[in-house]
């Protein structure tokens, strides 16, 4: 199946970007397609947040495996298949791209479809306007 996730910025109201990407495929999938779009280095750190309807942090994926949390095991992204943690349409994740500044993405899953067989996935299908900067000036 294929997801498309709507993404958006609490700091730019015209920011928005639509990925479409293979259940199957991994969170890391899913940093590079968002990196990419929004032109970031990805040599940051960066993390997802499964959240719940206030978009409330829930559970971590990390993009390298950190220290232990006594409570679980973190979550990593390139051995974590999408579809392992996102079942139901308008799931909500944060992505935090800047970890000193808290600053994130919100993304909601809009859509869930069959694959287009002359479509290489994960693909952004939609962007509007400019991203916010990466990191904020000092």
């Amino acid at each position: 199946m294929i997801y498309k996730f709507r993404i958006l910025s609490s700091e730019n109201a015209d920011f928005l970007r639509d990925i479409e990407i293979n259940s199957e495929q991994t969170f890391l999938d899913f940093h590079n397609a968002i990196q990419q779009s929004v032109g970031y280095d990805n040599s940051q750190l960066a993390s997802f947040f499964l959240t719940n309807e206030k978009w409330e942090k829930e559970r971590e994926i990390t993009l390298m495996e950190m220290e232990q949390d006594d409570d679980y095991s973190k979550i990593v992204m390139d051995v974590s298949p999408i579809s392992e943690f996102i079942k139901d349409e308008k799931q909500k994740l944060l992505y935090v791209f800047d970890f000193f500044a808290e600053r994130a993405f919100f993304i909601k899953l809009i859509e869930i479809k069959n694959a287009s067989t002359n479509i290489k996935y994960p693909v952004c299908t939609n962007i509007v306007g400019n991203a916010p900067s990466q990191l904020l000036a000092k």
